[in-house]
């Protein structure tokens, strides 16, 4: 909590006297969503209302400052505003997203009660040194070293789910990162982070380009396990083809449940642009990993917590199907589903983004989680979701 303050007060303290040099840079946005929740109340769970409904004031704020060329300092802060009936069909909704996933605890609850609560947070505290073709970067950081758009098996350090809409920077982790270009297309990297359970990941990564592909190969330590995968990207005509695969074996002693000490995980995905600008995408995941249940509002509140690079998803196989399509230069529509292809649960989720000015954006955003009570996507049975957000960007 000390930690969080002391770094809140530097960050406004900076943004005070920052006005006169071009070495600093501001950036962020400011979102305001409101949400409408339409649920089944299924047997065992009764106390459950048919609908409820929360909005979401929120806002990021973007703070870099760069003394000279190759040093550069990286402060983030986000901020959540909750406030709606569902904080009373979930009251301890707040204490249970009052948490850090990193080693230094830099989220806390500015305030709550029975209709509203506060949450702040620096996902982003770090400082980046280049020289030469070697660079360092320690602090809080997003480490992304996924290829395929939707499901990541090499992003280790970062995993994030797609359902988790309101969220674009996507989650960091405490780390150091060091890397190394041995020239323009091929790059060497090997990274260290600790999380709140003192938890650590060292992985290793090589990059390179062979000819129409873009290769890479993964390995190291994380979840108590060795892990060793890889990715590739490519094109086939005018289809765009990704690939990852990640596999873990468990020392003595420690298995991953209670009969195997191994697992993998692999996505492929493939999209294509239309003449027209028509996008399609679709993707396939195998998990052999995968858990049978999810809990009770999994799906809505931080996602990414419920996911890691071994374990993507509550079903071995899953399918991932998109459309989108820039009706005009203010307007685009996109309709995106995940489907659990054993339980046979879905999310489908449509959207309208209309631009109505160069920093200003208007989001209609529909999500539906169908299937069988119990399923991965609808572990309280079905639930329709509307929300509004605008969100403005500077």
């Amino acid at each position: 909590m000390k930690r969080l303050k002391l770094s809140l007060a530097i960050l406004f303290g900076c943004c005070l006297f920052l006005g006169a040099t071009s070495k600093w840079r501001v950036s962020g946005n400011v979102r305001d969503m409101f949400t409408y929740l339409d649920m089944e109340s299924p047997s065992g769970f009764t106390y459950l209302p048919n609908s409820t409904n929360y909005n979401l004031l929120a806002s990021r704020l973007d703070l870099k400052y760069r003394p000279f060329k190759g040093l550069e300092f990286q402060v983030s802060m986000r901020h959540r505003i909750y406030q709606g009936d569902v904080l009373f069909v979930y009251p301890n909704l707040a204490e249970s997203m009052n948490h850090d996933a990193g080693y230094l605890d830099l989220t806390t609850l500015c305030f709550s009660s029975s209709e509203a609560f506060w949450l702040a947070s620096l996902d982003r505290l770090k400082v980046y040194y280049h020289y030469k073709n070697i660079e360092l970067t320690l602090g809080r950081q997003r480490i992304n070293w996924g290829m395929n758009l939707v499901w990541n098996p090499n992003d280790v350090f970062n995993t994030f789910s797609l359902m988790e809409v309101d969220y674009l920077q996507r989650p960091g982790c405490d780390a150091l990162l060091v890397s190394y270009y041995p020239s323009s297309y091929n790059q060497i990297d090997l990274a260290a982070s600790l999380d709140h359970e003192h938890e650590a990941k060292i992985m290793g990564r090589g990059r390179f380009n062979l000819g129409l592909w873009d290769v890479q190969v993964i390995g190291g330590y994380a979840y108590r396990a060795g892990l060793l995968g890889g990715g590739f990207s490519t094109s086939v005509g005018s289809v765009s083809v990704r690939g990852e695969v990640m596999g873990g074996v468990s020392p003595e002693g420690f298995s991953f449940d209670d009969e195997l000490n191994y697992t993998m995980t692999a996505s492929l995905g493939l999209d294509y642009y239309c003449p027209n600008q028509l996008h399609l995408h679709t993707a396939f995941l195998y998990n052999d990993h995968s858990t049978s249940t999810a809990s009770p509002f999994m799906n809505l509140f931080e996602v990414s917590s419920n996911y890691n690079a071994l374990n993507l998803s509550y079903g071995d196989y899953e399918w991932f199907g998109e459309v989108s399509y820039p009706v005009s230069p203010i307007l685009t529509l996109q309709a995106l589903c995940l489907v659990n292809l054993e339980d046979g649960s879905s999310y489908v989720s449509p959207n309208a983004v209309f631009s109505l000015m160069n920093n200003l954006d208007l989001t209609l955003l529909g999500q539906a989680l169908l299937g069988q009570t119990g399923g991965e996507y609808t572990p309280i049975g079905q639930t329709y979701i509307g929300a509004c957000r605008l969100c403005y960007s500077f």
